[in-house]
């Protein structure tokens, strides 16, 4: 990379948080199908528009392609290489395209919060910064790259707020079965129904990608409804 993109991507690029999974995927579609001459949406016709546009987003701040999405000698070897060939790509990958993580033993010994402060200065906020973080994460590891064990960027975070509100639910259900049986009898006699959903229901996963981040909280709010309604007819019949 030139001193000029070099300058330029510093300007622009925001490090990426698209699911690993999802674009370690598409690398190795890559490796089967070999490299096109730019990456566009139909190089990526399996994916949805928001994933398509995190994946070139991420191929730009990582150097693989250009401003009008090219692509290049590195991201090749990349996809081409192996073994330790591979690990060393990536390192030189990773330390031209955060420069800011690199500051002495800084990786190795910082924590969650001075991660997310060195994101945060990139221009990026919210949870954008914990998926990006998740992302360095991933690809760092397949360098062998040493990251501290202190960095867990999930850990501690608020949830969203339908997990918000299942912890509240089986939070409420727990202090009733704390209690006198003769007092619980005055309580909402949904609870265990509503428990009992609550404890088959799938755990949420941030890793996930946002289309199924939104399947899983429509699926939450429809059996959630359902298990309600009928709980309540029951309970009044």
């Amino acid at each position: 990379m030139t001193d000029i993109q070099a300058e330029h991507k510093e300007q622009t690029a925001k490090p990426p948080y698209v699911s690993y999974k999802t674009f370690r995927g598409f690398l190795e579609t890559l490796s089967v199908k070999g490299i096109p001459s730019r990456i566009d949406s139909s190089v990526l016709p399996t994916m949805s528009g928001v994933n398509q546009k995190q994946v070139i987003s991420a191929l730009k701040f990582l150097g693989l392609i250009d401003e009008n999405n090219n692509t290049n000698e590195e991201l090749k070897l990349l996809v081409e290489s192996e073994g330790e060939e591979k690990e060393k790509i990536i390192k030189r990958i990773i330390y031209s395209s955060y420069p800011f993580l690199f500051d002495g033993d800084f990786i190795s010994t910082a924590t969650t919060q001075g991660v997310e402060e060195k994101f945060r200065e990139t221009g990026i906020s919210g949870e954008t910064i914990s998926r990006s973080i998740l992302f360095f994460m991933h690809f760092a590891k397949e360098a062998n790259i040493r990251i501290s064990e202190y960095i867990q960027p999930y850990k501690g975070k608020s949830r969203s707020r339908m997990n918000k509100r299942k912890e509240a639910e089986q939070q409420g259900i727990e202090d009733e079965q704390s209690e006198p049986i003769s007092t619980q009898s005055s309580q909402n006699p949904n609870q265990k129904v509503i428990a009992d959903f609550i404890s088959k229901f799938p755990e949420f996963n941030p890793e996930w990608e946002l289309d199924a981040q939104k399947s899983w909280y429509d699926a939450y709010s429809q059996m959630y409804e359902k298990i309600t309604k009928k709980s309540e007819k029951d309970s009044n019949e």
